[in-house]
């Protein structure tokens, strides 16, 4: 039966029908030295060619490698719709890294399957792989290494909205990965067999041997979709079957890695400046925007408010809390939480502070969402609070009509004046 099955979903794989007219180049580091991993290399190779076909495949084995008979540079990336990365114990040459990297970054029209061995020697492969996606995501994406060394199933995540082009691979099996931590679970494919869950919920973070980065992520729908997965020694299982099940995926032109992320765009901001006398109560209205197309399932909203400014006494909001800054010497840090916020809403957090002192302050403002957050870049604000001198109240009250008064004294002062000038000429003559 698992013959029948495996056959089946190879026989989909090569039935689409855009696998016939699609293109791919294969790299991977020089792993003819290491019979175990120069056998995954293989294999990886053997699998293009029987998914679209020898012409289709230009390869570039030993490229990733400082290699002076294979070399590497942006012009082997043009046209080729499918970019497959197999490495070993090997590492990455830092200079062809750069050119993947930048490829990687800016091409939206290839798709990148990463087979990274995650183990030993080779660990710094998988660590640069996390990186460059980091840097393209903003997702704050960790490497570790896994405990684990045999895994029997890594299984499917079937809550990601990205799992339908993977259910033809419902399980994947290796050894000596590594586990991508802090990956949003909409994006977490592939999860550890001793993962606590197998259906994460939205919005949570896990550790993952496989994930997805949809193009729409990778610098705002500028770079390239991207599978990744921490192990290259599961092609050593049945390599047909997998590589032509996730190139069968990222070809399917309505596929995951074509769908939007279901975005969340968090906001916060503040007026330039704020300003009011020394000792008095001042408003700081601080608003919360979910600019998405997607519901935000809450977040976190933290304030720092500078020495010499702080929040007025029982004044705090209730979903707010100190974090720092119990002294009045001490600059005070504030966390408030951020209920569900639908697409294109608003929340606005009241924080009364009062001025202890005159001068001129900064305040600083970021909010962080649950989910993943498509645009990072908006979600600081800085302002200013001037504190000016106190009103000093006169002890002697002037009447309501007291204007009129005072043009009035004045008036009969200049003409008293003026008779006495008067009276002091006459009594000369």
């Amino acid at each position: 039966m698992r013959k029948w099955l495996q056959a089946l979903a190879l026989l989909l794989a090569l039935g689409t029908p855009s696998l016939h007219a699609a293109t791919a180049l294969l790299l991977s580091t020089d792993e003819s030295g290491n019979s175990d991993t120069n056998a995954y290399v293989s294999a990886a190779l053997d699998a293009l060619n029987t998914a679209l076909g020898p012409s289709k495949v230009m390869d570039k084995r030993g490229a990733l490698s400082n290699s002076a008979v294979v070399g590497l540079s942006d012009a082997d990336f043009q046209g080729q719709n499918v970019v497959l990365l197999v490495t070993g114990y090997e590492p990455i040459d830092a200079a062809r890294w750069a050119v993947v990297k930048n490829q990687l970054f800016t091409n939206p029209d290839a798709i990148f399957l990463f087979f990274v061995d995650g183990c030993c020697s080779s660990a710094s492969n998988m660590e640069e792989v996390t990186k460059a996606l980091d840097a393209a995501t903003g997702l704050g994406l960790t490497t570790q290494r896994y405990a684990n060394l045999f895994y029997g199933a890594s299984q499917l995540n079937r809550n990601s909205p990205y799992s339908g082009d993977f259910e033809s691979q419902p399980f994947i099996s290796g050894l000596d990965a590594a586990l991508i931590s802090n990956v949003p679970s909409e994006l977490a494919l592939y999860l550890p067999p001793d993962a606590s869950t197998f259906t994460p919920s939205a919005g949570a973070r896990v550790d993952t041997l496989g994930f997805l980065v949809p193009k729409a992520l990778n610098h705002g729908g500028q770079g390239a979709c991207a599978f990744v997965l921490a192990d290259s020694n599961a092609l050593g299982n049945d390599a047909t079957l997998m590589v032509g099940n996730f190139v069968r995926a990222a070809l399917n032109p309505t596929g995951a890695c074509q769908l939007s992320f279901p975005s969340v765009d968090l906001s916060v901001s503040l007026a330039p400046t704020f300003s009011a006398p020394v000792n008095t109560t001042l408003t700081l209205p601080i608003e919360i925007t979910n600019a998405g197309g997607a519901q935000a399932a809450g977040g976190t909203v933290r304030i720092g408010l500078p020495m010499g400014v702080r929040v007025v006494q029982g004044g705090l909001p209730s979903q707010c809390s100190q974090l720092s800054g119990t002294q009045d010497d001490e600059p005070e840090e504030l966390q408030c939480s951020l209920a569900t916020l639908a697409s294109q809403a608003s929340a606005t957090i009241a924080l009364p502070v009062v001025g202890q002192e005159v001068g001129t302050f900064t305040l600083q403002v970021e909010v962080e969402a649950l989910e993943v957050d498509v645009d990072l870049a908006n979600n600081r604000a800085v302002s200013r609070i001037v504190i000016g001198g106190a009103v000093v109240a006169s002890s002697h009250p002037v009447p309501v009509n007291g204007l009129w008064f005072l043009l009035g004294l004045s008036s009969l002062m200049i003409w008293g004046a003026t008779r006495l000038q008067a009276r002091a000429r006459r009594d000369k003559q």
